[in-house]
């Protein structure tokens, strides 16, 4: 199992991070709205624990305008400013102005790709320097740790489930890129 898998089994992990776990570690996101939260979430916990941003949730996607591109794209300074201000966020002015800047990165490829999740998923299972250098050109505030984390939990690379894990079957049967880009067959998820 890795980590995250053996945490969430042993009975110390909380509720909200079994819950993650188990219905969207691993999941590609079918929409850019969704695959933009999910990075918006690894930036936003840069630092801090992924519990915070588990219950802060609800809130972050109220002051975030549900993580809508287009929208968050073309917020003012003075918009971001007061959005950094509220305590339903985390409340770090670099990481607002990031994910704006995110956000714009997004609309731009989703005009040059037909969507953001087009040019995320065509790229495929490849080397680590690479990603470095995509996010490098593309995004702001996304290091190495917070790429790894995104491109597992977003399924594109390998690692968010061992195979023993309960909930491997359900990555693969909802297409991560990694098993596609691998040429493993999508198997059906248990149904108990």
């Amino acid at each position: 199992m890795t980590l995250y898998c053996d945490w969430c089994r042993s009975g110390n992990a909380t509720d909200i991070n079994v819950h993650h776990h188990d219905l969207e570690h691993g999941i590609p996101p079918i929409t850019d709205n969704q695959l933009f939260s999910r990075l918006c979430y690894e930036v936003l916990q840069a630092g801090l624990s992924w519990d915070i941003i588990l219950k802060r949730r609800d809130g972050l996607h109220a002051v975030w305008h549900d993580f809508d591109v287009p929208t968050i794209a073309r917020l003012s300074d003075e918009e971001i400013a007061v959005i950094t201000a509220d305590v339903r966020n985390i409340r770090h002015g670099q990481k607002a102005f990031a994910i704006r800047h995110n956000a714009q990165a997004f609309a731009d490829l989703a005009m040059t790709h037909g969507s953001a999740r087009a040019w995320l998923y065509g790229l495929g299972e490849t080397d680590p320097k690479v990603w470095q250098k995509l996010f490098k050109t593309h995004f702001k505030f996304t290091g190495a740790t917070i790429q790894d984390e995104f491109l597992m939990g977003t399924g594109v690379r390998v690692g968010a489930h061992a195979e023993e894990c309960p909930r491997y079957a359900a990555a693969l049967a909802a297409g991560a890129p990694w098993a596609v880009h691998a040429g493993i067959t999508p198997i059906q998820p248990p149904t108990n």
